[in-house]
């Protein structure tokens, strides 16, 4: 028999998708989770026969209010960790005047691990009271305050890709690699060192910060280490023709 606190019953309106197009409203619905698995979904007309199926408790059993239901979590496909203090205001400044005057003085900070840990964890713990529960984060170029973002987001049980930013031209001087084999040697040691932390809900992603700031030699690298262990690759595309002007 599963112990109490093994399992969690909620019943009430689950509301979920199976498509783009689609979306389900389950009313008067029982989802059982054990662990972090669902394992079932029914009928609240059923509980008693699931709990008699599954042993759990009635103590493990969560009524929602009419004003309640339950959903899965949110995927940011595009976070930027480190803005979290700088989001919001100045959005009337030009795209290259906002990063060289405000976004890339604010990510150089993160190069103090102290100050790295407070920011991202209050940038993630608001994510997760938003809902969002899976991410793909850019952190910053330092390896060793993008490890500590991937510490929290696992300690607080988010799932996440964490990237390493490498750039290593048009770069203002005071943020950027120190040279083309630094940002190899970066970016290898930081996948590296996720890899040995084995997490069960983070995994590492190559993170060139977009085109014009990696030269061609660095996007073939990392294209590499990417290949080499089997990893995704995030990058910003978008802006590729604004930032070209």
């Amino acid at each position: 028999m599963p112990k109490k606190n093994d399992f969690k019953v909620f019943v009430g309106t689950i509301v979920h998708s199976d498509d783009v197009n689609s979306l389900d409203i389950l009313q008067n619905t029982a989802l059982g989770v054990k662990g972090e698995k669902i394992i079932f979904v029914a009928d609240e007309g059923d509980l008693d026969i699931l709990q008699e199926e599954y042993g759990f408790r009635n103590d493990v059993i969560q009524r929602l209010t009419p004003f309640q239901f339950l959903m899965p979590g949110f995927i940011d496909s595009h976070v930027h960790a480190p803005q979290y203090y700088n989001a919001g205001p100045n959005r009337s400044i030009p795209l290259l005047d906002w990063l060289t005057t405000i976004t890339f003085p604010t990510e150089a900070k993160f190069a103090d691990t102290k100050f790295a840990e407070v920011a991202y964890t209050k940038a993630i713990n608001r994510l997760m009271r938003l809902g969002t529960t899976t991410a793909s984060y850019f952190a910053t170029l330092h390896v060793d305050s993008t490890l500590i973002l991937a510490d929290i987001a696992e300690k607080l049980g988010q799932r996440a890709f964490i990237g390493k930013v490498s750039m290593d031209t048009n770069c203002p001087d005071f943020y950027t690699e120190y040279s083309l084999q630094h940002a190899i040697d970066d970016a290898e040691r930081f996948v590296h060192l996720m890899n040995v932390k084995d997490y069960t809900r983070v995994k590492p992603i190559i993170t060139p910060r977009f085109a014009v700031s990696c030269s061609g030699e660095l996007m073939k690298e990392l294209a590499l280490i990417a290949d080499r262990n089997n990893l995704r690759i995030q990058v910003c595309c978008k802006y590729q023709k604004l930032l070209h002007r």
